[in-house]
Parts: C-alpha cells; sequence; structure tokens
C-alpha cells in the first residue's frame, strides 16, 4: 500500500470515529487540529509521486537530446569521412559517391534514432500521465467510498433514532389509555351512587 493510500485510511478512521452531530444524519463534528494535520501530511506525500512522474517525463528530454546528439556525431563523422575520401585525388569520383551513400544513410539513421527517442519519450509522458491519473482514481475512489459508508452509517442511525421514539410514544400512549379507562369507571360508579 503506498504512502498516500496509508494516509487516506487513516483520514477514513478519524472521520468514522468523529461523533454525529446534533439532529443531523449527514454532519459530524470533526476535531479542526486533527484533521489539518491528516491532510497536511497529505499534502506532503502528495507532491512524492507527482515528482516521479515529472522525472519520467524529463527523462523524455533527456532520451531527445541524446539521439539528437548522437546524430549529429553521425553526419559529423560522415561528412569528416567524405572530405577525407574527396581529398584522396585517385579516388575523387568514388570518394564523393561513397560519401554521398554514408551521408544520405547517416541522414536516415539520425532520423530513425529521433523517431524512435520521441516515441520511446511519448510513451514515457503517456505512462506518467497513466500512473498520476491512476493515483487520483484510487484517491477519488477512496472518498467516494468513505463518504457514502459515512452517510450510510449516520443514515441508520437516524432510522434507529426515529423507531427507538416512535417505540417511546407507543408507550406512552399504552400508559396514557388505561388512565383514561379509570377515570372514566371513576366517573360512571360515582354518577350511579357506588363507591
Amino acid at each position: 500500500m503506498g504512502k498516500m493510500e496509508q494516509q487516506i485510511d487513516e483520514i477514513e478512521d478519524f472521520l468514522e470515529s468523529c461523533k454525529a452531530a446534533a439532529f443531523s444524519s449527514n454532519k459530524i463534528i470533526v476535531d479542526k487540529i486533527q484533521i489539518e494535520e491528516l491532510l497536511e501530511e497529505l499534502r506532503s506525500r502528495i507532491p512524492n509521486e507527482i515528482k516521479q512522474s515529472q522525472r519520467l517525463l524529463q527523462n523524455k528530454d533527456q532520451i531527445i537530446n541524446e539521439a539528437n546528439e548522437t546524430g549529429k556525431d553521425i553526419i559529423e563523422d560522415a561528412k569528416k569521412e567524405a572530405q577525407r575520401l574527396l581529398d584522396e585525388h585517385d579516388i575523387a569520383k568514388q570518394a564523393r559517391a561513397i560519401a554521398d551513400n554514408m551521408m544520405a544513410d547517416a541522414h536516415l539513421e539520425a532520423e530513425r534514432i529521433i523517431k524512435d527517442a520521441q516515441r520511446e519519450a511519448s510513451d514515457v509522458r503517456e505512462s506518467a500521465i497513466a500512473y498520476t491519473d491512476s493515483l487520483l482514481q484510487n484517491m477519488e475512489n477512496v472518498l467516494a467510498h468513505t463518504l457514502d459508508q459515512s452517510q450510510s452509517r449516520y443514515g441508520n442511525l437516524m432510522n434507529s433514532l426515529s423507531n427507538s421514539l416512535n417505540v417511546v410514544k407507543a408507550n406512552r400512549a399504552e400508559l396514557a389509555a388505561p388512565a383514561t379507562i379509570t377515570r372514566e369507571d371513576t366517573g360512571a360508579r360515582q354518577g350511579s351512587g357506588e363507591e
């Protein structure tokens, strides 16, 4: 389990331990200092995850730069070789053809290296974005689950309290009924002369 997920679990545990607010089914009483400390700890962990993604993106630039340098080196080597061949009197024509071929090959090789580096950098960037999105999705899921769970628990509490209130009212009504009958019986007896 990652550090961020562990911190989110701690926040969940804290929220579950909070008392329900009076007369409310979806509000709780929260210790402000404690929740601020938990959130500050979560904030301090988020940048580490993002820094990892940024390092992956920085590697993309390094790969492209290295490919460009390699391509330049290949082209420079081809030019030097072509110049050397041209300087030799006997084989000037042959040197020119070889040099042209080498330069064409060097250009193709440099373009291939650059395209490969760009493709790899794009893959790294997409992986970094997917990784960051996955972290955020996990956080979103945990928070949504925590909210649903808390609302359900407090809804159950309110239902239980409502049921208890109905039982108390019914019991009071039952207690009041015999008193009414007793008063009516006593009145009837007095009216008829019975005591």
